[in-house]
């Protein structure tokens, strides 16, 4: 681990202490909101999001999803899609926090459910899901 790492996880732990959130269990059948956090590393990977998004919207969950991209390629090959925000590591300062109007929204969003699909770990997408209101949080 890096030593900017172990700063940011520091940083992060410090804000983690002073936050506070209301917990609660959710399953889908009893969720009304639904945060998804993931990493869009190719078209096929966004494509198996939208698709799981969409049928969570059928069953009448307003879901909101948030993607990381790793290259400004990606991000302008993904920002074209609508419905859908995406950061890449230039909307986060040197430490991996996030410096976006878009990811400040989703933490401060009171999810009922926060999927984390990112399999990442990675300051940056551990800060969103740290500091995210949602009442229940997996992945």
């Amino acid at each position: 681990m890096s030593i900017i790492n172990k700063i940011g996880n520091i940083l992060l732990l410090q804000k983690l202490k002073r936050g506070k959130r209301k917990r609660e269990m959710f399953d889908l059948d009893g969720a009304k909101t639904i945060g998804v956090l993931f990493t869009a590393d190719s078209i096929d990977s966004y494509n198996t999001i939208v698709s799981f998004a969409n049928s969570l919207s059928q069953k009448d969950k307003k879901v909101l999803c948030i993607g990381y991209v790793e290259n400004k390629k990606q991000f302008e090959m993904f920002a074209e899609q609508s419905g859908f925000r995406f950061f890449s590591d230039k909307h986060c300062n040197w430490y991996g926090k996030p410096k976006s109007q878009s990811v400040d929204y989703f933490i401060d969003k009171d999810f009922d459910i926060l999927m984390d699909v990112s399999l990442r770990d990675k300051n940056t997408i551990n800060y969103i899901v740290g500091l995210s209101k949602a009442k229940y949080k997996v992945g």
